[in-house]
Order: structure tokens, then C-alpha cells, then sequence
């Protein structure tokens, strides 16, 4: 008779692995599809004249005023702003609320530039008072500002990845959409903190397009999302999020957007990539994150429930995986663990040979450490690659290890 406790570990590693497998593999399923469709398709055709017919100027993309809050971030403005000017698109403007002190040269660089880009405007934001945050504030105003019916929030330090990433942005600004969502994330950066917040960026974006395909809306990236300006006028703007310094676009889509009237932009050339902030502010970005979602627990969904449960399914595996090992070991070298008895715990007698039933145990249990091994990596991968976030290979699994005692929202 085979003895209980290899079987023991050895059926639960076999019990976590499927329900891993259930879990895992089709995750975030509806982004991938998302990101599928979305690279098959091309840009309709630039109109590169200023002179349209009636008929052609109906089936123009709408205007759209790209709002830059700034606040001291004059560094970041004269490295990003121009490559903003120089989207392909003709009907835009771009629209620097600046909330600096008089040290930082924002002002006088767009002031310097707007003879060159007419369609750059500056509008300076007045302190703000006690009850509204700065950067609310230069956002809100940004939006008073715009002439434009669509009004897309990138931050300074952000840049788009394509000159194309506004015309892709704008193939989603339809009558029926309030919102489009747009992928923003850290540069590719070398070491385990870095890897870490890329991965763990990517994870949360697409928690929020997969619980979106579920109907739940739980948020959005403030540095790459574009806004109906009619709509943001109508929900008062950040009413909801006036108490925090902070999760200000993350809030207002999460309360007020309908999920259908919620549109997703996965094309490769419409990402926004972000220098990486250091680990303090790392640290202080997560810890609002918590605190925003806190906030929203009440939106919880199946998309976190299952995150979640293939979290702790993957802990389980690789404890009883762990635990099948140690009985095995003890199983042959049982009597080198004498120690173990003066505890009161008796060791089977160990077997003098490896004998071909012995197969019966280690096969199975070898087969299910590859999946386990390979699982997790080749599921993330997928969905990494459709987010265009690849080559982090075994760190993946790490970061996946690590995840039942991260919070999973």
C-alpha cells in the first residue's frame, strides 16, 4: 500500500495545478482579444489639407485639446512638449496649465515656443485653495480652457510612444463613448524594483479592461485617457475625490462612467511610456493605490475574486510541492533524521533501493512541478504581450510567487 502522506501533497499540488490552469490561463482573455483586433487595424487616411468640403468635414475625427498640468516640471516640458505639437493629427491643440512658481521656466518656454506651434496654449493656474489639490485644480482648469469637445490628460514626464498615438486615441471618440482608456507605463528599466512596477502596472490595467469587459468600470490611468468634455463638465469634474491629494481620473471614471460608454485603446503606437520614479516614490504610489481602492472595494468584481484565488492556488502548489519533496527525502534518508524521534516524530522505514513503484509517485509529481514551473510564466506572457511589455522571462514567475502576499487590487 502506498503511503498516505505522499499522496497527500501529491494530490493537493495536483488539485491547485488544474484549478491554477482554470484560473491563469484564461485571464484577461478579453485584452488580448482587444489587443488582437486593434493591431490588425490601420489609421483611415491622413487629410493633410486645411480645406475640407462639407461632406468630408462630417467624417473628420472631432477636435481635441491635450491638457499638460505641470507643476515644476519645466525639465520634463521642454523634453516632451514639442513631440506633443508634432502629432499626426490636424485638429488638435495642446493646452500647458502650469501651476509652477516663478522659479521654473515653463512659461517662458511655451510662451518661446507658441510662435512656432499656434496651436499651443498656456494658461497659468492661481494657488489653489484649501479645498482643492493643485493638480486637481490644473486639470479642471485645463478643461474650462479647451475648445475642444474631447480633452485627452497626459503627464509632463509622459511620452507617447508613435507620433500616431492621438489618431488612435481619436478613432475611439465616437457619440457613444464618455471615456477612452489609453496604456501608460514605466520605461523598461534593468534590476528587480523596476521589473517589479512595470509588471505590477501592467497587472492592474488589465484587471481594469478585463473587469470593463465585464461591466465594471474601476478606473482608468490618469497619464493616458482622454475624456468627453461635455461629460466631465456635467459630473462636476473631481467632486468625488476632493478629501484625497490624489486618484483623481481613477475616481471619476471608476463612480461616474458607464461601462458601456467606456472604449479601450490597446494599439502599440497609442502606449504612453513614463520614466521610472524612485523606489520612496514607488513606495508612496502603491500605498495610494491601496488607499484608492479601498475607497472602491465596493466595485470588486469577479476579475479581482479570481486574481486572487489563482494567487493563493499558485501558494498552495508550491507549498505542497515543497512538502511532497521533504516526505520523499525523509522516505530514503529517513535514518539519517534520527533526531527527528527524540521530537516524537517517527520516519517510515526508508527503502534501501529505488524500486520501479516508486515511479507512481515521482512521474506525476515531476510532471505537475513543470506545469507549475511553466504555467505561470506562459499565461503572463500572453497577456504581457499583449500590453507590448515583454523579455522578463523568469522574473515573471518571481513576481507571480510573490503575489499572494501583495495586495491583489
Amino acid at each position: 500500500m502506498f503511503p498516505l502522506f505522499f499522496m497527500i501533497p501529491l494530490a493537493v499540488t495536483l488539485v491547485s495545478v488544474l484549478l491554477l490552469a482554470w484560473l491563469r490561463w484564461g485571464a484577461f482573455s478579453s485584452l488580448m482579444k482587444l489587443a488582437t483586433e486593434q493591431r490588425q487595424q490601420s489609421l483611415p487616411a491622413s487629410e493633410t489639407s486645411s480645406h475640407h468640403s462639407l461632406k468630408e468635414e462630417r467624417h473628420l475625427p472631432p477636435r481635441v485639446s491635450i491638457v499638460v498640468p505641470c507643476e515644476n516640471d519645466g525639465w520634463w516640458v521642454e523634453r516632451h512638449l514639442e513631440y506633443l505639437l508634432k502629432q499626426n493629427f490636424d485638429r488638435f491643440e495642446v493646452i500647458v496649465a502650469d501651476a509652477s512658481d516663478a522659479e521654473d521656466s515653463t512659461a517662458h518656454f511655451v510662451k518661446r515656443l507658441q510662435m512656432q506651434y499656434p496651436h499651443l496654449r498656456y494658461t497659468a493656474v492661481p494657488e489653489a485653495n484649501h479645498n482643492i489639490v493643485r493638480r486637481k485644480l490644473t486639470l479642471t482648469l485645463g478643461v474650462k480652457a479647451a475648445w475642444s469637445p474631447w480633452v485627452v490628460f497626459i503627464n509632463p514626464e509622459g511620452a507617447p510612444d508613435s507620433p500616431n498615438w492621438l489618431a488612435h486615441l481619436a478613432c475611439h471618440f465616437h457619440d457613444e463613448t464618455d471615456v477612452v482608456m489609453g496604456y501608460a507605463n514605466y520605461d523598461d528599466s534593468v534590476g528587480s524594483p523596476g521589473r517589479r512596477a512595470v509588471l505590477q502596472r501592467a497587472h492592474r490595467f488589465a484587471q481594469q479592461v478585463q473587469a470593463l469587459s465585464r461591466g465594471t468600470v474601476v478606473g482608468c490611468d490618469a497619464c493616458n485617457v482622454a475624456l468627453r468634455r461635455e461629460w466631465f463638465l456635467a459630473q462636476g469634474g473631481f467632486a468625488d475625490s476632493l478629501a484625497l491629494p490624489y486618484g483623481e481620473c481613477l475616481m471619476l471614471v471608476a463612480l461616474r462612467a458607464q461601462a458601456d460608454r467606456v472604449a479601450v485603446v490597446l494599439h502599440p503606437e497609442a502606449k504612453v511610456r513614463i520614466p521610472l520614479p524612485d523606489a520612496v516614490l514607488l513606495r508612496e504610489e502603491r500605498q495610494r493605490q491601496r488607499e484608492v481602492h479601498r475607497l472602491l472595494r465596493h466595485r470588486c468584481c469577479w476579475t479581482f475574486v479570481r486574481d486572487s484565488w489563482a494567487s493563493s492556488a499558485l501558494c498552495l502548489a508550491q507549498l505542497s510541492t515543497l512538502l511532497f519533496v521533504l516526505t520523499r527525502m525523509a522516505y530514503f534518508f529517513g535514518g539519517s533524521w534520527l533526531w527527528l524521534r527524540e521530537v516524537g516524530i517517527y520516519l517510515p522505514t526508508p527503502s534501501p533501493v529505488y524500486a520501479w513503484m516508486d515511479l507512481l509517485y515521482d512521474v506525476p509529481a515531476f510532471v505537475l512541478l513543470i506545469v507549475l514551473m511553466t504555467l505561470p510564466i506562459r499565461s503572463a506572457r500572453r497577456w504581457l504581450s499583449a500590453l507590448g511589455e515583454e523579455g522578463y522571462g523568469f522574473y515573471i514567475y518571481v513576481y507571480e510567487w510573490l503575489q499572494p502576499w501583495r495586495a491583489s487590487r
